[in-house]
């Protein structure tokens, strides 16, 4: 996915009803740190030092944390995923080209992408677990051949056993 296509698709997410319900006044201020970051980006592809502030930084980091207690207070939909992990690469990226000295704050932003990729992996092992503890209960009545010999030899050995005590 292009820088393009990733900046369309957060915007797409910001606008959506559902972002306005999970964000509500704070939609904004993301809005804003993902304006901040598409003008440093585009410094930096002009041959530009990108220009921010401490109040800059401190609102990216605050857009995290927002996010993070956002996804333990909803259910995680398939665009707040989507969303997180945009907008966790752009901040990878933009972290990485303007404020490598931050690298708590990388960790922090891998940590929440991290998160709901593997929210969706335990989702997806709780769905198809029933489907799998049926089917071993439907094979748990079939028996095998070489598991009834083995039975068989087991015992035999068992009670060899038993007579030479």
């Amino acid at each position: 996915m292009t820088y393009e296509d990733t900046l369309t698709s957060l915007n797409f997410f910001l606008d959506s009803a559902e972002c306005s319900q999970v964000f509500g006044y704070h939609r904004d201020s993301i809005k804003k740190n993902i304006g901040l970051i598409d003008k440093n980006v585009k410094e930096l592809n002009q041959n530009k030092s990108p220009i921010f502030n401490p109040n800059d930084l401190y609102e990216l980091k605050q857009s995290v944390y927002l996010i993070k207690e956002i996804l333990l207070s909803y259910p995680i939909t398939n665009g707040m995923r989507d969303f997180v992990i945009f907008y966790g690469n752009l901040l990878t990226n933009w972290i990485n080209n303007c404020a490598k000295d931050e690298k708590e704050f990388l960790v922090d932003v891998d940590y929440t992408m991290r998160f709901v990729k593997y929210h969706f992996t335990v989702v997806e092992a709780i769905s198809i677990l029933p489907e799998m503890l049926d089917k071993m209960k439907s094979w748990s009545n079939i028996s095998l051949p070489s598991i009834e010999l083995a039975r068989h030899y087991l015992g035999t050995l068992d009670e060899a056993m038993k007579k030479e005590k």
